[in-house]
């Protein structure tokens, strides 16, 4: 996620879907090479000619399902709004800021078993979500993945920090920003439901 725009009367973010195109189209070619090259060689049939076509199907799923998002906070309208884009259009919801409790960034470690040699070693990581925090107990999620990192089409990749852009959506819209601990600290006590994935 990155800050694309950004002035005294609007704050715009982009969550580019980039990566996950380039991975499904990656997969189609993959796909259709290695299906192409089983029939030649032994035929039309068998696993090894319907293996890659599932492969390929399911990038050319992922190009024909993935969506980038795009988040516009409009001091002038009052107004965020979440607009997705994907091959089948493109839809927007939009929320009042005084609809807003603020923004929160929590943070959760998760067990992750690595293989050193012939050990196999359970590791913490630290993964965050950074969302929108509504009034009425909902969250809407707006970047999600291992601290310190970025998510772009499901991907991890370095990019400005999850807190500091949750700060500064909160002090563009004028709401708190709070951070919740995966050791149990935290900060303004924002409390409330799911987090709704726009």
């Amino acid at each position: 996620m990155k800050i694309i725009q950004q002035n005294e009367k609007s704050l715009v973010l982009k969550n580019s879907n980039v990566v996950s195109i380039i991975i499904g189209i990656g997969f189609a070619f993959v796909g259709a090479f290695i299906a192409y090259e089983s029939s030649a060689t032994n035929g039309f049939g068998g696993i090894e000619t319907w293996l890659p076509i599932i492969f390929s199907l399911v990038g050319i799923a992922v190009v024909v399902f993935s969506r980038s998002k795009m988040f516009d906070f409009d001091k002038e309208r009052g107004k965020f709004t979440i607009k997705k884009k994907g091959l089948f259009g493109t839809a927007a919801n939009e929320y009042g800021f005084g609809d807003i409790a603020g923004i929160e960034l929590s943070e959760q470690y998760r067990s992750e078993t690595v293989q050193q040699g012939n050990v196999s070693v359970s590791r913490p990581e630290l993964f965050e979500n950074l969302s929108v925090a509504m009034k009425d107990g909902r969250r809407i999620g707006l970047d999600s993945g291992r601290a310190g990192f970025a998510t772009i089409g499901g991907i991890s990749v370095g990019n400005r920090g999850r807190q500091d852009l949750g700060q500064t959506m909160a002090s563009f819209i004028g709401v708190p920003f709070n951070k919740i601990s995966a050791l149990g600290g935290k900060g303004s006590g924002l409390t409330g439901g799911g987090i709704i994935n726009n």
